[in-house]
């Protein structure tokens, strides 16, 4: 498949990637027709097209190509017997592919961090962010320049064609195997982000990680790897002074208080190396100083960074007690590096484990967890994995009850699955947490001082 022109296509989804993917296919003469599911939550027309409803493998015989959204399951999508493309990569065709640099970032944990703090650090390079962020890349209107995508599993596991100039790969854990049905399938999703590179590109690696070290041993692209400590990395810290090829570039002394407390958090750390490893390799190949350059963007730049929210976001301080909004962590790994940044704290979490197994926590839990808050069907699974949770039936009896039995402990809420048990998504259930926190913080009784 080339080009952005099939004849019929299917677009299965009616969220924001598959309006997004209408309005493409529609403006290269496609005729397009559009399944969704939940048809209830959408009105009658979707970009003028009345939805077909819920899709099922043999109504696509008479297309040509087919766009399912992320949310499609792979049971789904493996009794279809057409060509697949994702919207992402219907973005990537309308590109001017040599007057153009594209990054790509992916991994279990992290994406959304190194795409956001990637685009701070070169925003004079006025870089166009899209793909898992939540902006449909098919949606962005420039067709040249430099573009950071942040990609998913889903996303990758259709890959045809898309070919990135600096890939970077940050960790791998399991996740999404209600989706990929095993391990296996989610790494190979992932892995297909170098498919198409070429040894001229460029994998930013990271090195602590045995599985991404391994599994990347065979890709075509020049490998770049970053390291908390190894030196012999090309990306690397010593103390609070972050390294790229042998030269300091940047010192977290140089931030504000709040600033550097939240980078230098373990996972901070590593996503900032490997941000600076991909802006390095980015200045060296447009032919420019790029130890200069990079120490220069970080320093210009990365002071007015703002995390993005949901991530390890401070909420509110109650009764000298602080709460911390992970809503992010939609796994257990991402649990785990969020506790290893707390001596002592309680801890909340709720939503579907998506097949994951939660014993993985036991040794964190054990060492820094004084109560561990299990909301809805959580505890349950908590419970199956040996821990013994207080349980709750929603999120505001959590917060109260974190609230009662803390002892000055912070309350972390990172919730090591998935919202869709009660919630919208991620976003919504944090928004709820800090609502909810903040409901509690305006009810606080008032001494009069």
């Amino acid at each position: 498949m080339k080009g952005l022109y099939f004849g019929r296509a299917a677009v299965l989804g009616a969220g924001i990637s598959g309006r997004s993917a209408v309005r493409l296919l529609r403006d290269y003469g496609n005729r397009v027709s559009v399944f969704e599911d939940r048809v209830r939550r959408f009105p009658l027309l979707v970009e003028g097209l009345p939805i077909m409803g819920p899709v099922r493998a043999e109504d696509l015989y008479r297309y040509d190509v087919v766009v399912p959204s992320p949310g499609i399951p792979r049971r789904v999508l493996e009794r279809i017997r057409l060509p697949l493309i994702s919207e992402v990569e219907l973005g990537y065709r309308k590109l001017v592919r040599e007057e153009s640099f594209i990054f790509s970032i992916t991994g279990t944990n992290g994406k959304t961090t190194v795409s956001t703090l990637m685009e701070h650090l070169l925003r004079e390079e006025k870089p166009a962010l899209a793909g898992n962020v939540g902006i449909p890349f098919s949606s962005v209107m420039v067709d040249r320049g430099v573009f950071i995508l942040e990609l998913s599993s889903f996303q990758l596991s259709i890959n045809r064609g898309m070919r990135f100039d600096t890939a970077v790969l940050l960790n791998i854990s399991p996740d999404h195997l209600d989706w990929h049905g095993d391990f296996e399938h989610y790494l190979w999703s992932k892995l297909r982000m170098f498919e198409y590179m070429r040894k001229t590109d460029v994998a930013v690696l990271n090195m602590d990680d045995e599985l991404v070290v391994k599994s990347t041993r065979h890709i075509s692209p020049l490998k770049l790897y970053f390291s908390l400590n190894d030196s012999s990395a090309d990306a690397y810290w010593v103390a609070d002074s972050l390294f790229v090829m042998g030269k300091e570039v940047f010192n977290l002394g140089t931030l504000s208080r709040a600033s550097r407390r939240l980078f230098s958090m373990v996972h901070n750390r590593y996503n900032l190396s490997a941000t600076a490893l991909a802006v390095y390799d980015y200045f060296y190949r447009e032919g420019k100083d790029p130890v200069e350059e990079t120490r220069g963007v970080m320093y210009k730049n990365l002071p007015s960074y703002r995390f993005p929210p949901h991530r390890l976001q401070f909420v509110a301080q109650i009764g000298g007690i602080e709460f911390y909004n992970d809503s992010k962590a939609t796994n257990p790994h991402a649990v785990l590096h969020a506790l290893r940044t707390f001596d002592r704290c309680i801890l909340i979490m709720a939503g579907l484990t998506k097949g994951i197994d939660l014993s993985i926590l036991r040794d964190e839990v054990g060492k820094r967890v004084s109560h561990l808050i299990g909301v809805g069907v959580m505890c349950g699974r908590l419970r199956e994995a040996g821990f013994k949770p207080v349980c709750v039936d929603s999120l505001e009896e959590a917060v109260r009850r974190a609230m009662e039995l803390s002892e000055g402990e912070p309350v972390l809420f990172s919730p090591g699955g998935s919202s869709f048990d009660m919630f919208r998504n991620y976003a919504h259930r944090g928004e709820e947490f800090t609502r909810i926190v903040r409901g509690f913080l305006e009810n606080e009784p008032n001494d009069g001082r």
